[in-house]
């Protein structure tokens, strides 16, 4: 019996490389393209700059991955 590899799926150009959702490059958006993951990642994954944007965004704090 053969077994077939899997390939993983393709990540789309312009989707996050964190989340696979789809980027913008329109200014304030929380799916912002910041050179590969969103705005949002961004800020999840604890970027000073990201955390401040998402925070003006939605007004509320963002919870940082590892830091609960």
């Amino acid at each position: 019996m053969k077994i077939k590899k899997l390939m993983p799926l393709p990540v789309k150009e312009n989707n996050c490389q964190t989340c696979n959702q789809p980027m913008s490059k329109t200014p304030d958006t929380l799916n912002l393209d910041c050179g590969g993951d969103c705005l949002s990642c961004m800020a999840w994954h604890g970027d000073p700059d990201a955390i401040e944007a998402v925070e003006r965004l939605n007004g509320e704090k963002v919870d940082v991955c590892g830091h609960r």
